[in-house]
């Protein structure tokens, strides 16, 4: 049955040396299988059901060991121009950054880029020119043909570790830079939060998310941010909530939730126009 989900309950090989498994259908009400058999029925209602997806699962759970192994199994059966393979480098480099391997996280990490940078190289000269107007326009300054770049850079938030401490970030994904008011807004992935992080500030303050990683059913909770960025207009900002598939709308002035304005969408970055 397509979805079923079987315990394991011996495996025997007998005299003619044939292999004998013994497994029992689990039903719904099976206490330590609820989340996993829950999320499977929603996934494949919505025909997105693969690796990855128990993965991301086993993820969330705690079993990283496990999700690797999902990955790296739907890496070996995809073909290697599948639009999926620069998101799976992408996982396993988080993965190995959370179980502390930071020397093959980088190397995932640059295995995604350099497919995406690919990408980018046959990409419609159309989108590739709004791109580029776009990143015209939030520069913050223009830079002199003259200017000379320092050799070591100034550490402006953060700094102390990793971890989830007012003077500590994460693995941090996007930044938005607010001029006007000597601001940086920080997606603190690895700790669900956006930071508002202030100029020569020691400290950052926690804006959105404060709850822990939750579900897309807690409006106050954020599930690995990716990024983020201001709408000076509604004074609110607007997140890249990557983990729980939607793009959420977050008010500056002391805001407890967030309004969902965008659903069931694997989004890595915002941009608005």
């Amino acid at each position: 049955m397509i979805g079923s989900i079987f315990r394991l309950n011996n495996i025997n090989r007998n005299d003619d040396q044939i292999w004998i498994i013994k497994m029992t259908l689990c039903n719904d009400d099976e206490h330590d299988l609820k989340q996993v058999l829950m999320y499977m029925k929603h996934q494949i209602n919505s025909e997105e059901t693969n690796l990855r997806t128990l993965g991301k699962l086993l993820w969330k759970m705690g079993k990283l060991d496990l999700a690797e192994k999902y990955f790296n199994r739907l890496l070996q059966e995809l073909p290697s121009n599948d639009p999926l393979v620069s998101s799976l480098y992408e996982d396993l480099g988080e993965l190995a950054s959370q179980t502390g391997n930071y020397d093959m996280s980088v190397q995932w990490h640059q295995k995604s880029l350099a497919i995406k940078n690919k990408n980018q190289l046959t990409v419609n000269p159309t989108i590739k020119n709004t791109h580029t107007s776009i990143e015209e326009s939030i520069l913050v300054n223009h830079i002199n043909t003259n200017t000379k770049w320092k050799q070591r850079g100034i550490t402006i938030a953060g700094g102390n570790g990793q971890g989830n401490q007012l003077n500590q970030l994460s693995l941090p994904q996007g930044i938005y830079v607010d001029d006007d008011h000597q601001t940086i807004y920080i997606a603190d992935c690895y700790s669900h939060r956006i930071v508002e992080w202030k100029y020569g500030a020691k400290n950052g303050q926690v804006i959105a998310g404060k709850n822990g990683d939750g579900n897309r059913s807690r409006s106050d909770q954020l599930n690995f941010p990716r990024d983020v960025l201001v709408d000076k207009k509604n004074d609110s900002l607007i997140i890249c909530d990557w983990g729980n598939r939607r793009v959420v709308r977050w008010s500056r002035q002391n805001g407890k939730n967030g309004e969902t304005i965008i659903s069931d969408i694997d989004c890595y970055s915002v941009a608005m126009d």
